[in-house]
């Protein structure tokens, strides 16, 4: 079931919010790709929703074989993709591993450090949240 999302970048918070909201319709797991440039904070939101949403799987997408064992337990799992070109990247793997695709595509980016095409990403990406607060580490 894809959302129809507003063409609006959504603060962290609100981004939490927004898939709270739009969850409770969907089959578990809920799959959410993380998506973004080194160091623009996806940890950072992985770890808050995993403050935020009990049974929180987190994982990188490409430690495919080790995470999708134990998804079907999980109400969540955010899937951690540095630099995907495509949303649809992160879809394959989970069609191939939990047999559905991503329920939220997630582009987080730091404005100061990343020139980014905000017109192309609202357009792919479910939600796209600026990070200006993200560290280098």
């Amino acid at each position: 079931m894809k959302i129809m999302h507003q063409k609006k970048q959504y603060k962290i918070d609100e981004a939490l919010d927004y898939i709270a909201s739009h969850s409770a319709e969907r089959e578990r797991p809920i799959l959410v790709a993380v998506c973004g440039m080194p160091n623009s904070g996806k940890a950072f939101f992985q770890f808050r929703a995993r403050e935020r949403f009990p049974n929180t799987g987190i994982t990188a997408s490409h430690d495919t074989a080790h995470a999708y064992e134990t998804v079907q337990s999980l109400d969540y799992l955010f899937i951690h993709a540095a630099c995907v070109s495509s949303p649809n990247e992160v879809s394959e793997q989970t069609r191939k591993y939990v047999g559905k695709d991503i329920d939220f595509n997630i582009y987080i980016y730091n404005p100061q450090r990343n020139n980014v095409d905000i017109e192309r990403l609202l357009d792919e990406f479910d939600l796209v949240i600026p990070n200006p607060q993200a560290k280098v580490k």
